[in-house]
């Protein structure tokens, strides 16, 4: 984190959101150049120059014209995302691989085999984020998912990688003897698997037709991985119609209950959310951000009124920013209650924990934290927080940047007077 930028060099420290982490390079580099060419002929280059020359400390944004005198556009585009703020002056050093900026052993591990560094051939695990995603939304049993899991991170206990384990086995397959028994292998290139799979008659272009089909290839998985642990530790050898049949009726007994369980109906208790009002010493202030995809624009939600502001990277930040132009505005109250519907800001506020998607917004709303020693901030539901989001929504129509209602108009009526929130 830069804070105010006056003791982070641009060009040695590494200061540009982006992973892996890597120094800017001058508009004018050339990769053919040699380095003291590149210093001698460019007069512009300073290599002692700092973050803080290019903000403007008036308005506490970038000076987008520096900017492009030194930067190339992608590295421009980067830094414009950093939020600045008027009361952080030192630089911390953060790591950017958890969300709270601590260093943890995993997120080491998961740096040093994903990224490149200085040219390094790093070997990638075998693994994906997104299939890893996928397998855990799938609509299977829990065991069937952490299978697959295993599957996909290449964590099944075959012969070869218990040989990675320093285990004292050879890798050979104990059914075939001729192959390494690699996770590959047992699930499709062994006699016996390639056998279930023509029985099983699932064509690539059938696997996704239908539901029921789709889960079927992860019940054949798994039963082929049964079978093979039937044959090493019971030496039992079952048949590959008798997998294909146990498969498909596992699929079809999990689909008809699955079936069955979607068609009862649930009776789900009826809540009445309504605003809880303060005591009579306190003010409270809801607040909320809403924002669209098809404009730059983003509403808040500040007492009885709403502004536009800039679109903002994650629903985090949003929210973030909506808490912080709220605290500008009730700054004459000492106590004040806060009231918003993210619950993961609502943490990392009263907890005093850092978050690297915040940066320098947390910077400052500890700063008027500090100012309101008597306010507080609660967590409520979407359903306590309508009027808010619907002031916040309201923000999007608007053709002027701030709008206060002194009198609720027809549309608010509903959320005012209804028992939700105000």
């Amino acid at each position: 984190m830069i804070g105010d930028g006056r003791n982070t060099n641009v060009w040695l420290d590494h200061w540009s959101p982006v992973i892996p982490l890597c120094k800017l390079i001058h508009v004018s580099y050339n990769q053919n150049k040699r380095v003291e060419d590149f210093i001698d002929k460019d007069v512009s280059y300073n290599q002692n120059k700092r973050v803080e020359e290019f903000i403007d400390k008036d308005t506490c944004s970038w000076n987008v014209l520096k900017l492009e005198q030194l930067l190339k556009p992608l590295n421009i585009a980067r830094t414009l995302k950093i939020n600045l703020s008027r009361f952080a002056t030192k630089y911390k050093l953060i790591w950017p691989f958890t969300k709270d900026m601590r260093y943890t052993f995993n997120s080491g591990y998961w740096a040093a085999t994903h990224l490149y560094h200085d040219g390094d051939e790093i070997i990638r695990p075998e693994d994906s984020l997104d299939i890893k995603r996928n397998i855990w939304r799938l609509n299977i049993l829990p065991k069937i998912k952490h299978f697959l899991w295993r599957v996909v991170s290449g964590a099944l206990p075959t012969y070869t990688k218990l040989c990675t384990s320093i285990i004292n086995i050879y890798p050979t397959c104990h059914r075939c003897c001729v192959e390494d028994e690699t996770i590959n292998h047992v699930l499709f290139l062994f006699p016996h698997s390639t056998a279930v799979w023509r029985c099983s008659g699932i064509l690539p272009s059938h696997v996704f037709q239908y539901e029921s089909n789709r889960l079927l290839v992860f019940w054949i998985l798994w039963v082929v991985w049964k079978s093979r642990n039937e044959y090493l530790f019971d030496k039992r050898n079952v048949h590959s119609i008798e997998d294909v049949r146990c498969a498909i009726d596992a699929n079809m007994e999990w689909h008809r209950n699955d079936i069955h369980t979607t068609l009862v109906p649930r009776r789900h208790p009826v809540k009445l959310y309504k605003w809880d009002p303060p005591p009579r010493d306190l003010v409270k202030c809801n607040f909320d951000y809403s924002s669209s995809s098809r404009n730059s624009q983003a509403g808040i939600f500040l007492g009885a009124g709403c502004v536009q502001v800039k679109k903002m990277q994650t629903s985090l930040e949003e929210e973030a920013l909506a808490f912080l132009l709220a605290a500008n505005v009730v700054r004459d109250w000492r106590r004040v209650w806060f009231e918003g519907d993210n619950q993961e800001l609502c943490t990392i506020i009263n907890q005093v924990k850092d978050h690297v998607d915040l940066g320098n917004l947390l910077c400052d709303i500890r700063y008027w934290m500090e100012l309101l020693p008597e306010s507080s901030l609660d967590y409520v539901n979407r359903k306590r927080n309508q009027a808010a989001d619907a002031l916040a929504k309201q923000a999007l129509q608007q053709s002027s940047y701030t709008v206060f209602f002194h009198i609720p108009h027809v549309w608010l009526i509903n959320f005012l007077y209804y028992p939700f929130t105000i």
